[in-house]
């Protein structure tokens, strides 16, 4: 009886500890789905800033 405890125990801590590393993959795949939309939409701001610079000579005086 308490070779079945001892096993269910561990079995427990496997699953567990296999779920912490599921949420840490998925935590890392969003900050990077996140980082690549920022440095999309830096990219693109910055170009937005120097058309509008060039369009209304923005800076010029």
């Amino acid at each position: 009886m308490e070779i079945d405890k001892f096993e269910k125990n561990k079995q427990y801590a496997e699953w567990l500890a296999g779920l912490k590393h599921k949420v840490q993959q998925h935590q890392i795949k969003a900050v990077i789905k996140v980082n690549t939309a920022m440095l999309e939409f830096y990219w693109e701001l910055g170009s937005d800033i120097v058309e509008k610079q060039n369009t209304f000579k923005w800076g010029d005086s």
